[in-house]
């Protein structure tokens, strides 16, 4: 249940994007598959999305998403989910499906990101909350800001991004934490790379390891 609540809020959070070019993916047919590690570089599993269909056009756009989550030995842990992002008027919004048996609930704020960054900018901050199943957990970005550009090159080919470090304060099952994470976002693509810290130390990586 953890790790289907984590990938619901990283889709969610990285997935946001402005209409015109976003950074996010919105090719009919791409499959993009991340590699998750700890943080002693070990493989903990793997998530696929394919982006099912596209419609819309210029600043009205809908992408349709299949997500799916495997562990290490690449067993499937969950069933297929479907998301949908959809790009209004530089605003993006987030519906996350169920997986089989499952209902899910997502509501707050809305975290965008914008198409045209630059090192420095100021990103918006904002709540949010996941219900799975009546297990409620709270997210509150607190700090949404653009460090970095850089050219960083993966399994999935060499991509130009900017970076974004964004600390949230959550309670997941009772238990109330801060976490930063540093992600690479590439124009036409999405999240590139993923890291995330808990205490000022390395919790884990993803990384965008299949793009086709």
């Amino acid at each position: 249940m953890k790790r289907i609540i984590l990938f619901l809020l990283t889709t969610i959070l990285t997935f946001s994007a402005f209409a015109q070019r976003p950074y996010g993916c919105v090719t009919q047919g791409k499959t993009l598959e991340y590699t998750t590690y700890d943080a002693d570089d070990n493989v903990t599993g793997y998530s696929v999305t394919t982006v099912k269909s596209v419609t819309g056009s210029g600043s009205d756009i809908s992408v349709t998403c299949d997500n799916q989550i495997f562990d290490a030995g690449r067993n499937s842990i969950t069933s297929t989910m479907e998301s949908t992002i959809t790009y209004n008027n530089g605003e993006a919004t987030a519906n996350v499906g169920g997986y089989s048996g499952i209902n899910i609930d997502v509501s707050g704020d809305k975290i965008t990101l914008p198409s045209r960054l630059a090192v420095g900018m100021l990103l918006d901050l904002g709540k949010m909350t996941v219900s799975i199943e009546g297990i409620s957990t709270s997210v509150t970005v607190i700090e949404n800001e653009v460090i970095d550009r850089e050219e960083i090159t993966t399994d999935a080919g060499t991509f130009k991004c900017y970076v974004v470090k964004q600390t949230t304060e959550s309670r997941v099952f009772g238990i109330k934490g801060t976490t930063t994470t540093k992600t690479w976002y590439a124009r036409g693509v999405g999240a590139v790379k993923i890291e995330t810290y808990v205490k000022n130390r390395i919790n884990s990586t993803q990384i965008l390891t299949k793009y086709e």
